[in-house]
C-alpha cells in the first residue's frame, strides 16, 4: 500500500513540477538564485524532492523510501533549515546537489 501511495505521490509531484512555471533546474540555476525565490516556493521545491527521492526508493525494494520519508516529514522545518543552510554555505552549487547529499547522510546511497 506504501508502495502504491509513493508511486501516485511521485507522479503528482511530476505532473506539477512539469507545469510549474520556475526554471527551478534550468542549466546555470544555482543555491544562490533558489534562495532568491520565494519561501513558498523554496518548500514546495525541497518537499517535492524529497518525496520523490522516498518514491523512488520505494520502488526499488528497501526500507531506504521509509527512511528518506520518515528522515523529512518527520520534521519537515528542521529539514528545510538544515538543507537552505547548507544551500546558502555553497551558493555556487546546484539545489539538487544539497538535497541529494542531505537524504544520502540520513538514509544512505542512493546507487541502485
Amino acid at each position: 500500500m506504501l508502495t502504491r501511495i509513493c508511486a501516485i505521490v511521485a507522479i503528482c509531484a511530476a505532473l506539477i513540477a512539469a507545469t510549474y512555471p520556475l526554471k527551478l533546474q534550468a542549466q546555470g540555476f544555482t543555491n544562490r538564485d533558489f534562495l532568491e525565490k520565494a519561501e513558498a516556493t523554496q518548500r514546495w521545491y525541497v518537499s517535492s524532492a524529497a518525496d520523490m527521492a522516498a518514491s523512488i526508493a520505494t520502488l526499488n525494494g528497501d526500507n531506504q523510501g521509509t527512511c528518506i520519508w520518515n528522515w523529512y516529514f518527520g520534521d519537515v522545518e528542521a529539514r528545510f533549515v538544515e538543507i537552505t543552510q547548507t544551500m546558502a554555505e555553497h551558493p555556487d552549487n546546484v539545489p539538487s546537489a544539497i538535497i541529494i547529499g542531505h537524504i544520502q547522510r540520513a538514509c544512505g546511497s542512493l546507487t541502485y
